[in-house]
């Protein structure tokens, strides 16, 4: 072997009626026999390159698709693989049963009478098992007759290889001097296992992709649901555009109930720089309002694209992001990462702390130079050190911004500039003596100063 992978020496000349090499050695000898190998393998090869050659002189080039050469081999097998799309087709129609049964059947438990278990419970019990098993069974079937198909279909191929090579060069395997035909059908047989794992990784994609397709279909229909949603809150014909907010927010006699979803006010109006909300464009008013919640939501990106979340990638203002990390104190801990602006923060900001991502979520606001800044319950799950630098920015934004503040903790009430109070179904506003006093317990009218919003 070792002077088949050295550079050999020129290859004989081969015709149709001659042997394949004659190398002019007794084969009695044990090296005579190693080095009859070794041309064999050779001799292989050269018959390789004649047999392209000879296509190139018959202008015949090889197809640049293969697989379209064993299409009519897979074809044959139609019978075969119509069953097993059927059971593809009938796995499916399992599953899209399947799925529903599942959905019903904790609603049913939940809705049964005591301890014991409803007939329409049993009946869900059944059908979702006989739907699984059903489903199990197709698939298994499908499985088995798709890889009978590809095998039957590559058997056939590998067939008519074989006998082509025999019937065009039968010399090349005949004689002392040849290569042993069981040699070439080794090498046939090992190349149409590939070709048959190809051939059953097509047809099994068939069925596999419409699978996963019925699997998709729930979340592909919840997306296009969301683009045919049409809003309750729209805007009126003659609402306003507001160019600056100064962030003047005022209650005029606003009356409302909890109900399911957001509700709407019953009576009294909200206004923003003397401005009834209603009248203003939403664009324009989302545009100059900012909510931080408890728990903010970050996205798999770079530190920058978090801040400027919702520019264009490609208009990222890099000064306004570092700008607006300083005022929210987050370029202490952005500075010391290795890619700095442009450090990944994970899913859902992961690789942050609860106090890194709330002051991320401060400089988002900062960058959309929102007029007003909503906080809610914002610093209820931070440590001493988080809070104190989140207050820290909460000073340097109450300086040009709007804050309003809505918490538990008494240090974050008493940063605000006026205290309201819900209690009763009322707003009040309470002096800041009115709401320490009682060890935390608001005051009576007397210590509150009542005051209509």
């Amino acid at each position: 072997m070792a002077m088949a992978m050295a550079n050999p020496a020129p290859l004989p000349t081969f015709s149709s009626q001659s042997r394949a090499f004659t190398p002019n050695i007794s084969l009695r000898s044990g090296r005579a026999i190693s080095r009859s190998r070794a041309l064999a393998l050779t001799a292989t090869t050269a018959c390789s390159i004649r047999l392209r050659v000879r296509a190139a002189k018959d202008c015949s080039p090889p197809p640049s698709y293969p697989l379209s050469e064993v299409f009519p081999y897979v074809a044959a097998e139609w019978r075969t693989i119509a069953k097993g799309w059927a059971c593809a087709a009938a796995a499916v129609y399992c599953l899209s049963r399947t799925v529903p049964a599942a959905g019903r059947l904790p609603r049913a438990l939940a809705a049964g009478v005591g301890g014991g278990v409803s007939a329409e419970v049993s009946r869900g019990v059944v059908a979702l098992a006989a739907f699984a098993s059903a489903r199990a069974a197709a698939a298994y079937v499908q499985q088995a007759l798709l890889w009978e198909a590809a095998l039957r279909a590559v058997w056939r191929l590998r067939e008519r290889a074989f006998e082509r090579l025999l019937a065009r060069d039968l010399a090349f395997f005949d004689g002392r001097e040849g290569m042993a035909a069981g040699d070439i059908a080794h090498r046939i047989t090992d190349e149409a296992d590939d070709v048959a794992d190809a051939v059953y990784s097509v047809l099994n994609d068939f069925g596999k992709a419409y699978n996963e397709y019925k699997q998709g279909e729930p979340a592909l229909e919840r997306i296009f649901d969301l683009t045919r949603f049409i809003p309750e809150v729209r805007d009126k014909p003659s609402a306003v555009h507001l160019n600056s907010v100064k962030g003047d927010i005022k209650f005029h006699d606003v009356t409302f109930r909890y109900v399911a979803g957001m509700p709407p006010t019953v009576d009294g109006y909200i206004a923003l720089d003397n401005h009834d909300i209603q009248d203003i464009q939403l664009q324009c008013l989302r545009t100059h309002i900012a909510f931080v919640s408890q728990d903010p939501m970050l996205f798999s990106g770079t530190i920058a694209k978090n801040i400027a979340y919702g520019d264009p990638v490609g208009d990222i203002n890099m000064r306004k992001v570092e700008n607006a990390a300083k005022i929210a104190n987050a370029d202490e801990f952005i500075k010391i990462l290795p890619e700095g602006y442009d450090s990944y923060v994970g899913q859902r900001g992961s690789s942050l702390s609860g106090g890194q991502k709330q002051r991320l979520s401060i400089a988002r606001a900062i960058y959309q130079n929102s007029s007003i800044l909503v906080l809610d319950e914002a610093t209820s799950a931070l440590d001493s050190r988080s809070e104190l630098l989140l207050k820290e920015a909460l000073m340097n934004l109450m300086a040009s911004h709007t804050v309003v503040i809505i918490a538990h903790r008494l240090e974050m009430i008493l940063m605000a500039d006026r205290i309201v109070l819900l209690e009763g179904g009322k707003l009040r506003e309470v002096t800041r003596s009115a709401f320490l006093s009682l060890d935390g317990r608001f005051g009576s009218p007397p210590d509150v100063l009542s005051r209509e919003l």
